[in-house]
């Protein structure tokens, strides 16, 4: 194996192993929160926490892994304290639904901007991001997948779904690990940078191409949530096995795989 295909694979294991970690549990979650006796506008709340730390957190890590950290040393960070708050929840220290909701959001928060920093690591450090990007990427739909499909859901009455959790919690540990064998991704140079204005972002959003981008990124937006926060416990309610919950939420990324593999 040449030291190009190396870096694509060990690039490859990374988005396996990032997307592996919400794998785990995401497709079980509304199942989990439903044991634990968390009402339905709490069950909203706490699945808007993804979102309100996506709108939150990116840009400010960004900016901070831009200037003073590398990448990889942060995603180190980032799957290290997450790999905790996982093992919280999986022990199941506190069912009410306000602690639960702080857990939540103090996780995405850490994990949100990771999803980014994974895909800007994979740009720096591969030869051809536009020709092998895609092949990489490709490689975390998978990983959630397996994940899915291993998480076990027996009846845990009181306790919800702890096993899910604590697969995630594993993963990310080893998550954590990987990430520091990664390439050293350091800030780069700020020399002759402007910062960027309202204007230049504007000008960006009128590319036809970021404009239909955005147009579809907010139709996924809206409707991914609903899937998993109402399917699970729409197929618990027409009989379905709790055991087989999470493989039958794992359907929807086979198509993907299709769908990115094919991508030009």
């Amino acid at each position: 194996m040449d030291a190009e295909a190396g870096l694509r694979s060990r690039l490859s294991g990374m988005m396996a192993l990032v997307y592996a970690v919400q794998g785990a549990f995401w497709p079980l979650l509304s199942i989990h929160l439903v044991d634990l006796g968390v009402s339905e506008r709490g069950r909203g709340w706490i699945f808007a926490t993804m979102a309100l730390a996506s709108f939150a957190m990116p840009l400010g890590a960004g900016q901070l892994v831009d200037r003073l950290m590398p990448i990889q040393r942060f995603l180190t960070l980032c799957f290290g304290v997450g790999t905790g708050l996982l093992a919280v929840m999986a022990w199941g220290v506190s069912t009410h639904f306000g602690w639960l909701f702080a857990l939540f959001l103090v996780y995405w928060l850490l994990m949100a901007p990771g999803y980014s920093l994974c895909a800007s690591l994979a740009f720096r450090n591969l030869a051809e991001p536009g020709r092998d990007y895609g092949k990489v990427r490709l490689w975390g739909t998978v990983g959630w997948l397996v994940s899915a499909v291993m998480a076990w859901s027996g009846p845990q009455k009181g306790r919800g779904v702890a096993e899910a959790f604590w697969i995630a919690a594993l993963l990310s540990g080893i998550t954590a690990l990987y990430c520091r064998t990664l390439p050293n991704t350091p800030p780069l140079p700020s020399g002759g940078r402007r910062s960027t204005s309202l204007g230049d972002v504007l000008e960006l959003v009128r590319s036809p191409g970021v404009g239909v981008y955005l147009v579809l990124a907010f139709g996924v937006s809206l409707t991914t949530p609903f899937v998993y926060q109402v399917m699970p416990n729409y197929l618990r309610s027409i009989g379905m096995d709790r055991a087989w919950v999470a493989s039958a939420m794992s359907l929807g990324q086979w198509p993907e795989v299709v769908m990115i593999a094919a991508l030009p």
